[in-house]
């Protein structure tokens, strides 16, 4: 009989922690390159062009990532920057641009008692080619996120590309 409750006693406890187990990542926004994919198509004009997705790995421990649509006023106006370089002399120059890549990743709700948030965020850009041509030879970008407490994240890097090729960079994404 008391061989019966101790082993009750032990599957309790096991179960109790395995249901009580967590990941615990920082409350500071992490982003990592995951992949960015390159290919020729036609714009609304009829104008060819050169169309990139940047995709990023974003976590957030405590999950307050994201801006509402009453989200309108500084410093909440956009919570995802990206900065873009070419390369010249075989040195990465920023690239002054009329308008900045400033976007908007929208505010998802937690759910349930772990509020960690694993995402992958696409950004896509257009290139405008000129007689086929493109401004830029090799170009890359580095990008970061706030959340909503204003804790900036690390800043990721692209590896650079060439804006006449297509296909995946890498070619073959990493497993997770």
């Amino acid at each position: 009989m008391k061989s019966r409750i101790f082993l009750i006693f032990i599957v309790l406890i096991l179960t109790v922690s395995a249901c009580s187990y967590q990941e615990h990542y920082s409350e500071l926004p992490h982003v990592a390159f995951k992949q960015l994919i390159l290919k020729d198509t036609i714009d609304a004009l009829d104008n060819p062009v050169k169309h990139a997705t940047l995709v990023f790995r974003l976590t957030d421990g405590d999950g307050n990532i994201g801006l509402t649509d009453s989200d309108t006023v500084a410093p909440y106006l956009s919570n995802c920057y990206l900065t873009q370089f070419e390369y010249i002399d075989g040195q990465a120059v920023e690239v002054e641009l009329a308008a900045p890549y400033n976007f908007r990743i929208p505010y998802v709700k937690p759910q349930g008692q772990n509020k960690l948030l694993e995402a992958d965020i696409l950004i896509d850009l257009d290139f405008s080619s000129y007689s086929g041509h493109y401004l830029y030879d090799s170009i890359l970008f580095d990008f970061y996120v706030y959340d909503r407490s204003l804790n900036q994240s690390n800043i990721g890097v692209s590896p650079a590309f060439q804006l006449d090729t297509v296909g995946y960079f890498p070619e073959i994404l990493p497993t997770e």
